[in-house]
């Protein structure tokens, strides 16, 4: 029994290389959880960034929308002021060609000014149309950008949903 408090006395010192092994260990593996952690961080980051600027460029998109959107609602009010103008200048050479057709047709120059009136009713009828077509097409493309607005708007809704998640997940 002497020789077995003599042995254990003498290993004393011989548990600190141990020790000094799990701690190294220990700081090691810290060091690469870290490591880690920095390198999602950058990544979240980098992620986010591009989420910032896709927004931005859709919101610039919207804007330009929004401003052809008006634009095109300009040219729609004016391409109908013309219409009702052309509508109103028919009608009344409508008027005076049925006033003219109520008139004797006894003279030349009755049939002359008839034929003129008619030749005028039938240009203005097919500038009417001309008109009307525009319109027309004018409704058609604001109709389009109402439809492309609409998509971006849901774009963008997705991409800030996106963001908060993104953001939520950061967060946690």
């Amino acid at each position: 029994m002497a020789g077995g408090r003599n042995r254990r006395s003498g290993d004393n010192g011989s548990f600190w290389p141990a020790y000094v092994d799990v701690l190294s260990t220990l700081l090691l593996v810290v060091t690469l959880l870290m490591s880690i952690f920095m390198i999602a961080q950058y990544f979240a980051a980098q992620e986010s960034s591009g989420k910032d600027s896709a927004l931005k460029r859709l919101t610039r998109q919207i804007s330009e929308l929004t401003s052809m959107l008006s634009l095109e609602k300009g040219k729609s009010k004016s391409t109908e002021d013309e219409l009702s103008a052309l509508q109103a200048s028919l009608s009344a050479l409508r008027e005076e060609n049925a006033r003219l057709a109520g008139l004797s047709v006894g003279s030349d120059d009755q049939a002359k000014s008839a034929a003129a009136a008619a030749g005028r009713i039938a240009s203005l009828s097919s500038d009417l149309e001309k008109e009307r077509e525009v319109s027309s097409e004018a409704l058609a493309k604001v109709d389009l950008l109402n439809q492309q607005l609409l998509a971006l708007r849901r774009q963008l809704a997705a991409l800030n949903e996106a963001i908060e998640a993104s953001e939520k997940k950061d967060r946690e």
